[in-house]
């Protein structure tokens, strides 16, 4: 029965099998071992010398050797290896490429016993896992492992070094992670001590990855992206370099805030009168236009003042039309300061402004308009001139747009005027 399964097994197995006597000879092979070594199957036979067997297969493996004195020293070394060595010792054939593992016995009466298997599976396997981690040592990111006891599995080095200078000495917890927030607090002469940074070495009964990624911030000016996941009973942390993504992004909202506010720039100067600061006439207009449809709709209350300064050509042509300009700024500071921020005030053109009141009756602008009158009476100026205005104030009629309601205040304003100036008049209807 024994023999029965040894003849099985060596038949129909995967390995090779040969055996010598203490002369170095062949006794006897199995099959396999001429599937795996094809180029003695012409010349083997019971009692072949072993160095007959090894001369064919060190021809393929060293072709520029092939003179009988070139390839004397590789027999030399591979009698030594059959006398003394029982391996297992792996090689690659260079007839077909496989990769062989050899394992050799010695006999008690002298002789050797040898088993080939074919490992090219297993080296293929293993040249990828030496390419995987020569990516992952190499790879522009730091990679972490923590096995299920906390100790560092695994790291890329070189990641780490570059980026905090020798990071694994300098902070021992690199090397061992227990709970979140003692592992972080390690970490203290390395990153910014940001609220992002404060939360993660203060947490309570903080273990296992980070719940969500997180952005640190170096001492010497780097950002770092961080993630983690559990991974094999560990967890694994991925560290990213992204400072220059995050300037990027400092350096687009700079741009976008230069943007909106030169928008904001060129929105002013095209809504605004640049001498007085107040609203130009397009502007006003706009916004009065769409006062009155707001109190058409709602049934509500609006007015409009009109005013223009007295005698204005007098003080151009007495002190300049810089003492001029300087007595437009005044009024429009003026009207500024004595209305709400949402009060439309606008300069018409010249020394004519309006001011457009929703929701408000002819009464109520009225006395806003004498408000107005008395501050720009009072104005003084370097040069001594004295300032005032005439004022027309109407009220919204029904059916009325902005260019009817201006056309009346403008008559009002004049009746002002012709009543001695410095003065309001209300539309009585």
């Amino acid at each position: 029965m024994r023999a029965a399964l040894f003849d099985l097994v060596v038949d129909h197995g995967d390995a090779a099998y040969c055996l010598y006597d203490a002369d170095e000879a062949i006794l006897w092979w199995n099959d396999r071992y001429v599937e795996f070594f094809p180029e003695v199957r012409e010349i083997l036979a019971p009692g072949l010398p072993f160095l007959e067997t090894v001369r064919p297969f060190l021809r393929q493996q060293h072709p520029d050797h092939a003179e009988p004195d070139k390839l004397q020293p590789y027999l030399d070394m591979a009698m030594r290896r059959h006398r003394e060595e029982q391996g297992p010792l792996e090689y690659q054939r260079a007839s077909d490429g496989r990769w062989v593992e050899l394992r050799m016995f010695p006999l008690p009466q002298g002789g050797r016993f040898k088993i080939w298997r074919d490992v090219t599976a297993r080296q293929k396997q293993q040249a990828v896992d030496h390419r995987l981690f020569d990516l992952l040592t190499t790879l522009n990111a730091g990679l972490l492992y923590y096995g299920p006891d906390g100790q560092l599995g695994f790291s890329n080095i070189r990641f780490f070094s570059e980026l905090f200078t020798a990071l694994v000495i300098k902070v021992p917890t690199l090397r061992q992670r227990r709970d979140r927030a003692t592992y972080w607090r390690g970490f203290a002469s390395v990153f910014v001590a940001d609220p992002v940074f404060t939360a993660l070495t203060e947490e309570v009964d903080g273990r296992g990855p980070l719940a969500q990624t997180v952005m640190l911030q170096t001492l010497d000016g780097r950002w770092v992206r961080i993630e983690e996941q559990d991974w094999a009973g560990g967890l694994v942390s991925l560290w990213v370099d992204v400072t220059a993504l995050k300037r990027q992004e400092v350096a687009l909202a700079e741009s976008q805030a230069a943007l909106m506010k030169a928008n904001a720039r060129l929105t002013d100067m095209a809504e605004h009168d640049p001498l007085t600061r107040v609203f130009n006439r397009r502007k006003l207009l706009e916004l009065a236009d769409a006062g009155i449809a707001a109190a058409r709709a709602e049934g509500r209350a609006a007015a409009l003042i009109l005013l223009d300064l007295d005698h204005f050509k007098a003080i151009n042509d007495r002190h300049g039309h810089q003492a001029g300009d300087e007595v437009l700024r005044a009024v429009g500071r003026c009207l500024r300061g004595a209305v709400a921020s949402d009060v439309a005030v606008g300069r018409l053109g010249g020394e004519e402004f309006a001011v457009f009141l929703a929701d408000t009756t002819r009464a109520a602008a009225a006395v806003l308009a004498e408000t107005l009158r008395d501050r720009i009476a009072a104005l003084a100026f370097a040069q001594g001139q004295l300032a005032s205005a005439s004022f027309g104030v109407v009220e919204l009629r029904p059916g009325e747009d902005m260019r009817s309601m201006a056309a009346r205040a403008d008559l009002l304003l004049y009746e002002a005027k012709r009543a001695g100036r410095n003065r309001v008049a209300v539309d009585r209807d």
